[in-house]
């Protein structure tokens, strides 16, 4: 992330990170890192438990004509969209999420 991103808590235990001036494929390294440091925390936590986090990711140009909360509608779409990917992969690999 750069200073130009804006990382906040929107509620519960949800956060937004909004990216400026950052292309798709920046995007996704940045959430592969994320994911990274999520895999390390729990292979090195010695808790019974592990931590996940799921995305959703939006891209839009900064003259749309969307809405602040059509743009998060749809970021909760593909939110919701991540989740059932991953319990479909962990129920397939025989774990629980």
């Amino acid at each position: 992330m750069h200073d130009k991103d804006l990382f906040f808590r929107y509620g519960g235990d949800e956060f937004i990170i909004l990216f400026f001036q950052k292309d798709w494929q920046q995007v996704s390294s940045i959430w592969e890192s994320i994911q990274q440091a999520f895999a390390e925390k729990n292979s090195s936590s010695g808790k019974p438990y592990t931590l996940s986090v799921s995305r959703g990711l939006y891209q839009c140009e900064k003259d749309t004509d969307l809405s602040i909360e059509e743009i998060m509608k749809r970021a909760d779409c593909e939110m919701y969209k991540d989740k059932q990917g991953q319990r479909l992969s962990s129920s397939l690999s025989g774990k629980m999420v």
